[in-house]
């Protein structure tokens, strides 16, 4: 099998139609190592390009990751083991505005990590996951989530406030 190349930390601007909803993108490798991720007030989305993590639970054992996610806030520190050769993007959503642009609301996530095909249409993920996995291309998995991410908003919900968000 060919080996793939590793990406440097790579952030990318949001597409113009995402902007209001979303911060730049970060796509980062993470090879084998461990990791303390702070505590985050956005919700954002995970998603790892190549290989994957798990997060250090109380007992002292790990539980996966899954590969494209929909993460809420953490009001506490984690910690996560990356596997060998890995590379994940992070889009984070401003705040306030990602059960407008996706469905679930922040306090729905609190905590948690949802596995993004339970959240938005399954067939839609797996699309933008045999896009991300035809390509070694940091711009391509970029360019493939932000394809998932226009095709799914949802910005009907409060029209005054949308008109607000885009000025």
């Amino acid at each position: 099998m060919k080996a793939r190349p590793m990406v440097l930390p790579l952030v990318v601007a949001p597409h113009p139609e995402l902007a209001p909803w979303i911060y730049h993108i970060l796509v980062m490798p993470l090879d084998g190592c461990l990791s303390r991720l702070p505590s985050a007030l956005s919700p954002g989305l995970l998603l790892f390009a190549r290989g994957g993590a798990a997060l250090l639970l109380a007992d002292g054992s790990y539980r996966a990751v899954p590969r494209a996610t929909l993460t809420g806030p953490y009001l506490g520190s984690r910690e996560s083991r990356a596997a060998p050769g890995s590379a994940f993007l992070s889009v984070m959503f401003r705040p306030g505005v990602m059960a407008e642009a996706l469905g679930p609301g922040v306090g729905e996530l609190r905590d948690r990590i949802v596995p993004l095909d339970e959240v938005l249409p399954p067939l839609l993920v797996r699309q933008m996951l045999e896009t991300v996995d035809a390509s070694d291309s940091p711009a391509d998995w970029v360019g493939a989530v932000q394809g998932l991410l226009r095709r799914c908003l949802r910005p009907r919900r409060d029209l005054a406030r949308l008109a607000d968000l885009l000025g």
